[in-house]
C-alpha cells in the first residue's frame, strides 16, 4: 500500500470514528508510532512490476536481474536532484521481534 492510499484510508476511519479514537493523522506518524514501541521497520526497495526485491543477497545490485531496468529513479525524474531515490519501496516489520512483543507481558501470553 503506498503513503498516498495509507493516508487516505487514515482520513476514512478518522471520518466515520465517532470520538477521538488515536488514529494517527498520516503515515508518518505512524512509522513514528511504531519505531517508539521498540519494533524495528525494515525498509526493503523493491522493482514496481514485481519482478524482483532487493533484498538479502541481491541488495547490493543495480538494476533488476529479470527485466534491467534500474533501480533509481532517474536523474530527471528526482525532485531532490542530489540523492538517489528507488522507484519503489516496502516497508516490513520482521516478525521474530513482533512475537517477542506478544509474549513480554503475562497478560497477552495467556491468551497466546
Amino acid at each position: 500500500m503506498s503513503q498516498y492510499s495509507f493516508n487516505k484510508v487514515i482520513g476514512l476511519m478518522k471520518d466515520i470514528s465517532p470520538f477521538e479514537s488515536g488514529i494517527p493523522k498520516n503515515y508518518h506518524r505512524q512509522l513514528r508510532k511504531v519505531r517508539n514501541l521498540g519494533m524495528n521497520v525494515q525498509e526493503i526497495d523493491y522493482y514496481p512490476n514485481g519482478c524482483m526485491l532487493y533484498y538479502k543477497q541481491d541488495e547490493g545490485l543495480s538494476a533488476c536481474k529479470f527485466c534491467g531496468h534500474t533501480r533509481q529513479l532517474s536523474k530527471n525524474s528526482n525532485q531532490r536532484g542530489h540523492k538517489d531515490i528507488s522507484c519503489a519501496e516496502m516497508h516490513n516489520l520482521p516478525s521474530i521481534p513482533r512475537l517477542q512483543r506478544l509474549y513480554a507481558t503475562k497478560r497477552t501470553v495467556v491468551h497466546m
